[in-house]
């Protein structure tokens, strides 16, 4: 209105003096005539100025308008222009997921096909053990590893002791790993290996897991390890509520009724630290377990036990399904992070599994440049690179009757 006072005073002197000239031929002037003629000259003046303000205001309004009018059209714009750049993203990612769906159902279309001749070429490989692959190697911070010669061995030595479990749980040693989160720098779990001094060697990892596999003592390896766990993380879970310890389970142990009793009876009698037992199987073994191994992992999973699974493949993995068998963590190797062009479907990956409340760790970090790009990733990870599994104390005295009498149940 600082722009209209000139009118607006105008104004009011004009009202002023025609109502001055109404006054004075009032109270009886004399000069009538010209009083009212200089009265209707004050009142047109006045008119004209109030005209001139209302053409004013006007205009004033409509610039108003259509200032907002544009505005409004510019931000109508802003938004369709960003729907339809959330409409793109939308359809890239239902194509996507249509295209990993598809995937997904050929490899377990095809691991159905070739079940049964896997089936029988792993039992005809139990008198002539395959070469062992990388991953199941004995890492660099073990002792030392037996050669292929001395393999045998390992599954003759165990397999004399078929009768006495006893005796072969108290010769495994335990060691952990920790899990680290990349954030805090802070161990946030544990993963479990084992070993067996065989002579002037010492047998560990997929190695040891799978001549005893063989031997037909896994069942009872495992048992007590579940044992051993538990009583590891009665004290860890004291510092941390949250800490869990990542054991393996093997298909044998799954398929036995009794251990898989003995294992939910003695993880629901540990109470908040059965919680921390998370049990680790290889994706790869999903397909090939028998129906009394399926039986079993749904008996454990219908209990509430966790489940966390090795070697994932992320393209062939159903996150829902997993969630309601489960699963907590998903582990993937560090070989499929150095190669860059995976990094992007590992992440969305590692989002998506975030989503259905599924932890994903980098497994087997070994070099020190591939840290960086784990956080782009997932925070969780472990390997060579943080630090080597440290064995841990075996329980002796009372809980040591407590294994005995486990494994002898067994």
């Amino acid at each position: 209105m600082k722009q209209d006072w000139a009118l607006l005073i105008g104004f009011g002197l004009a009202i002023t003096g025609c109502c001055g000239a109404l006054a004075y031929v009032a109270a009886g002037g004399i000069e009538v005539t010209f009083t009212l003629m200089a009265g209707l000259a004050f009142l047109a003046a006045g008119h004209i100025l109030l005209l001139i303000l209302m053409v004013r205001q006007r205009d004033s309004f409509h610039e108003r308008l259509a200032n907002v009018t544009r505005a409004s059209a510019d931000l109508r714009a802003e938004v369709r222009s960003k729907m339809e750049v959330a409409l793109s993203r939308i359809q890239q990612v239902q194509t996507e997921t249509r295209s990993r769906t598809d995937s997904m159902i050929g490899g377990i279309s095809d691991l159905k096909t070739s079940y049964s001749a896997l089936r029988q070429s792993l039992n005809d490989q139990v008198a002539n053990p395959p070469i062992l692959t990388r991953k199941a190697e004995v890492s660099k911070t073990e002792v030392s590893k037996p050669s292929a010669r001395k393999m045998p061995q390992l599954e003759e030595s165990v397999a004399a002791r078929s009768g006495e479990t006893t005796a072969l749980a108290e010769r495994i040693n335990f060691a952990l790993e920790p899990v680290v989160d990349m954030r805090t720098r802070h161990t946030a779990h544990y993963r479990l290996h084992m070993s067996l001094p065989l002579g002037k060697v010492e047998v560990s990892g997929e190695a040891l897991l799978e001549q005893v596999s063989r031997s037909g003592l896994r069942p009872q390896l495992d048992s007590v390890a579940v044992n051993e766990v538990l009583l590891l993380l009665q004290r860890l879970r004291q510092r941390d509520g949250d800490l869990c310890i990542i054991m393996p389970i093997g298909a044998q142990t799954l398929a036995d009724p009794q251990t898989v009793k003995r294992i939910a009876e003695a993880t629901h009698a540990a109470g908040s630290a059965g919680q921390g037992l998370v049990l680790e199987l290889r994706h790869a073994m999903l397909p090939l377990l028998t129906p009394p191994g399926l039986e079993g992992l749904a008996q454990l999973s219908r209990q509430g036990q966790s489940f966390a699974l090795a070697d994932a493949a992320p393209g062939a993995l159903d996150l829902a399904a997993m969630k309601t068998l489960h699963v907590k963590m998903v582990g993937i190797e560090a070989s499929e992070l150095m190669q860059a062009q995976n990094q992007p479907s590992l992440t969305r990956f590692a989002q998506e599994a975030r989503l259905h409340g599924i932890s994903t760790v980098i497994i087997g970090v070994e070099d020190p440049q591939l840290v960086s790009r784990l956080t782009q990733v997932t925070p969780l990870a472990c390997g060579p690179c943080f630090a080597a599994p440290r064995r841990v104390k075996r329980a002796h005295g009372e809980t040591q009757d407590k294994h005995q009498k486990l494994v002898q149940a067994a």
